[in-house]
């Protein structure tokens, strides 16, 4: 997390389909979900968001 677009420029230069081109990233409440589910199951989290 968080999903990103970086792959895209790659898979041009190699003449594929990127077939994530229209993925979407996760609402902040969403993700936010996500980190406490692992939290109450003491497993540390770090988001970081690649901007």
């Amino acid at each position: 997390m968080p999903f990103h677009q970086y792959g895209r420029k790659k898979y041009e230069n190699l003449g594929k389909e990127y077939q994530l081109q229209n993925a979407q990233t996760l609402p902040q409440a969403e993700i936010d979900l996500f980190k406490s589910q692992f939290f109450i199951r003491g497993i540390q989290v770090v988001i970081s968001r690649l901007e």
